[in-house]
């Protein structure tokens, strides 16, 4: 099934080898130019410093990729209990029934695990919980790179309307 777990790890790992190839052929002809034409030009630093991060940045993002743990089960019992106690909620996939949560050290201090008297553990989904914060903060960050790249059409626009006017103090039969 494309969409599933494999698939998309497959592409991202596929997607950070391809931003590896772009780098390096970015190192390469901004090295093959330097050589060949002249000597120190500052856009040919410009873009080896650009490729170098490229594939650096790519090799981080395949090593995540390959390596994916980043998962409640590997989560150490501090991070677990952190998290728990944070969000006011236990277990990541099931509600946890009250004989566990009682017995279970790391909702014992939750508040809504916390006396119940024998009756069942009200707390919900860490997952839950997970996956609304999360929506929260991609929504935070898209607004903030929309307002962003709105700027930058702005900016273009702006660059475009400055660079097709003629000079007030030029010379008034000069082309632009």
């Amino acid at each position: 099934m494309c969409g599933g777990f494999n698939c998309l790890r497959n592409a991202l790992i596929s997607l950070n080898v391809w931003y590896i190839i772009a780098g390096i052929v970015l190192f390469c002809v901004s090295e093959k130019f330097n050589s060949s034409y002249s000597d120190n030009l500052p856009v040919t630093t410009g873009i080896r410093i650009y490729g170098t991060f490229l594939i650096g940045l790519a090799l981080l993002g395949l090593a995540g990729a390959i390596k994916h743990h980043q998962s409640w089960i590997n989560m150490d019992t501090k991070s677990k209990r952190c998290f728990m106690q944070d969000f006011h909620c236990c277990s990541f996939d099931e509600k946890i029934p009250s004989e566990f949560a009682t017995h279970d050290p790391l909702c014992f201090n939750i508040p809504c695990c916390k006396n119940t008297d024998g009756q069942q553990c009200t707390c919900p989904k860490c997952g839950e919980k997970l996956i609304a914060t999360i929506r929260y903060v991609f929504n935070v960050v898209g607004q903030f790179g929309a307002f962003f790249s709105f700027t930058e059409v702005f900016g273009v626009w702006l660059t475009k309307r400055y660079r097709n006017q003629k000079d007030p103090r030029a010379h008034p039969s000069a082309f632009l």
